[in-house]
């Protein structure tokens, strides 16, 4: 009797191991070999599972790019504007990952479906944390400034600290009507 092969489990670890090569070693790292060696399933299981390494792409974006909206919306009510922006150094390497996954995007026109859906999500979610008080420039000139702090956050050399870019996103919340930065938020960043 053949062995079965729990595919939905083996696809789990293998857009997980897509993840964390985009962190390590962003999209030049994303090699079928490579992805083997850190995911540990052999090459042509790769193959025989997911056909091509463009259909594994699309599919670690299309998971990997609902989970991130998943995480945003909920934690958006929860934090407001800051959800934007990791909390925890451990969110920073989501925050790799992602902004490794939007550079991918400038290279590989089959990944546009998914990542310009996830970024018209988060322009949504910005707009919901202001209470749709902002305009689309407005909103964009917001997410700017996220994607810009995301970036300063994540540089290889002098990162910017998380508290000093919660100090900035917090003080521009607070010159636009109706932004919300959770009470939490606000006060422990005035005591830290």
């Amino acid at each position: 009797m053949p062995i079965l092969i729990d595919t939905e489990n083996r696809t789990g670890i293998l857009v997980q191991a897509v993840n964390d090569i985009l962190i390590e070693s962003g999209p030049a790292g994303l090699t079928i070999r490579n992805i083997a060696k850190v995911s540990g399933v052999g090459p042509s299981s790769i193959y025989e599972q997911m056909g091509s390494r463009e259909h594994l792409l699309r599919v670690a974006a299309g998971r990997t790019t609902k989970a991130r909206t998943a995480s945003l919306r909920v934690e958006s009510a929860i934090h407001g504007m800051l959800a934007f922006l990791p909390r925890e150094p451990e969110e920073v390497l989501d925050t790799r990952a992602w902004l490794a996954w939007l550079e991918l995007w400038r290279v590989e026109d089959f990944l546009s479906r998914w990542i310009a859906e996830s970024r018209a999500d988060e322009r949504a979610l910005l707009a919901r944390a202001t209470d749709y008080q902002l305009v689309r420039n407005e909103l964009d000139e917001l997410l700017a400034l996220v994607d810009g702090l995301r970036t300063a956050i994540c540089a290889p050399v002098e990162p910017m600290r998380l508290e000093t870019a919660h100090g900035i996103l917090t003080k521009r919340c607070h010159t636009l009507p109706a932004c919300r930065v959770s009470p939490v938020q606000t006060q422990s960043r005035r005591t830290a």
